[in-house]
């Protein structure tokens, strides 16, 4: 509780203090949600708005619209939209505390060594303080781990969790594209349920029946509204504002000249220098980066950062001599969800590669943030693992909680120092 109440105090203070746009592509938004506040429906595109993303699903932002109108007082409404994303990154909070919980019950130190680490990751926390789409997408990735590892630890999929997963695949799909990692994520570990038992399968399909609701209901709407459907794919122009049949450039020539200030290009497959410009900002950001990608910690963190990142794949790569030996039905279990989440995030890294080399180049981050919380795991694993003396291993994973910990708020404390 005292982890969620200081991570949400630091949200709040930047969502209050930050300026208007301080966060990436809030002008670029406001309109649209402001619409939605004002409506209770979102703009349409082209008759009343230039945004192309807004034929797809956009449901964190319509939360935020509609959670303003629950805040009293005199506050600026951007203020008030930001209290959106604070709201379902304190949900984010209390699910992946669950989630380790449910994983290792027994372990509750480690559930609040992880859950620190998540709450106070400066990306993140970066994201929860200002409107956007991306905290929401963090959120159920987060809850569609948190109850896969409800199932692991129940060793079944009963009827109501599988309604419940249904309904948490079906909000997945209201969010950002790079969320869609968790359907992978979901696919994995379902294979892994499908093979554990016959009473599995019944409920996996009432999941994927309740899951369909929602695309289904999606795109009659956008059919009556539009009278055709938008499929969201990342193949083509792969990019959420591109609508079908337009490259990125003829979308982008269709916006108001004063909303573009960065030039639409991609990066080369065959030169080292994009691929080691890529890399780099990308580990950066995966950390944090802030405002329009231009305000950064002092470099030292990131150095500990890249310390603590390359000695959690050591103590991976070590562990991974035990894995063929013979385990219980538990650790079998909780292997494949790791394993799936591992093969979710991969293949998100994947799409942020090919959307910079043949898309446009936005090595950022946050695109990563969905699979923040399993990733998290596999790096507290990691450093547990490692083959040094048994206080070692303990110490170094103390360590990285303080670190975090303290990175958060430093971010907090050079933003608030940055806009003064």
């Amino acid at each position: 509780m005292a982890v969620l109440v200081a991570a949400l105090s630091l949200r709040l203070t930047l969502a209050l203090v930050l300026p208007y746009d301080a966060g990436p592509d809030e002008r670029r938004r406001y309109d649209a949600i402001l619409h939605m506040y004002q409506t209770g429906r979102a703009p349409r595109y082209p008759a009343e708005t230039n945004d192309h993303y807004l034929i797809k699903p956009v449901l964190g932002y319509r939360i935020s619209a509609y959670l303003a109108h629950l805040v009293p007082g005199d506050l600026p409404l951007f203020r008030k939209f930001r209290l959106g994303s604070v709201l379902v990154s304190g949900l984010a909070i209390a699910c992946a505390y669950a989630a380790v919980r449910n994983l290792w019950p027994r372990e509750h130190g480690m559930a609040v060594a992880i859950t620190t680490m998540f709450a106070f990751h400066p990306q993140f926390l970066f994201i929860g303080s200002y409107f956007n789409a991306d905290a929401y997408t963090v959120m159920v990735n987060t809850a569609l781990f948190f109850l896969l590892a409800v199932i692991h630890r129940r060793g079944a999929l009963q009827t109501a969790t599988a309604l419940a997963l249904g309904a948490v695949l079906g909000l997945l799909f209201l969010g950002r594209e790079n969320g869609y990692a968790g359907f992978l994520l979901a696919g994995g570990y379902g294979l892994y349920l499908w093979r554990a038992g016959r009473q599995n399968v019944r409920a996996l399909a009432i999941a994927l029946a309740v899951f369909l609701v929602f695309p289904t209901a999606f795109y009659l709407n956008q059919y009556r509204v539009y009278h055709r459907a938008y499929i969201p794919v990342v193949v083509g122009s792969g990019i959420a504002w591109v609508p079908p049949g337009l490259t990125v450039e003829q979308a982008a020539a269709q916006l108001p000249v004063e909303q573009m200030d960065y030039g639409v290009r991609h990066l080369r497959w065959t030169s080292a220098s994009d691929w080691i410009a890529f890399v780099s900002f990308l580990f950066l950001s995966s950390f944090g980066v802030f405002g329009y990608m231009d305000i950064g910690l002092p470099s030292w963190w990131y150095s500990w950062y890249l310390f603590l990142v390359v000695s959690a794949g050591v103590g991976l790569v070590c562990s991974l001599g035990g894995c063929r030996r013979a385990v219980a039905a538990d650790v079998r279990s909780r292997r494949w969800l790791l394993g799936s989440a591992a093969m979710a995030g991969a293949a998100l890294v994947a799409i942020v590669v090919r959307h910079n080399f043949t898309v446009v180049f936005q090595p950022q981050g946050r695109y990563l943030m969905p699979m923040l919380l399993p990733a998290l795991v596999l790096l507290h694993l990691g450093w547990r693992k490692l083959p040094l003396e048994r206080s070692l291993p303990q110490f170094i994973t103390w360590l990285a909680t303080a670190f975090f910990a303290a990175g958060g708020c430093a971010t907090v404390w050079l933003l608030v120092q940055y806009y003064a």
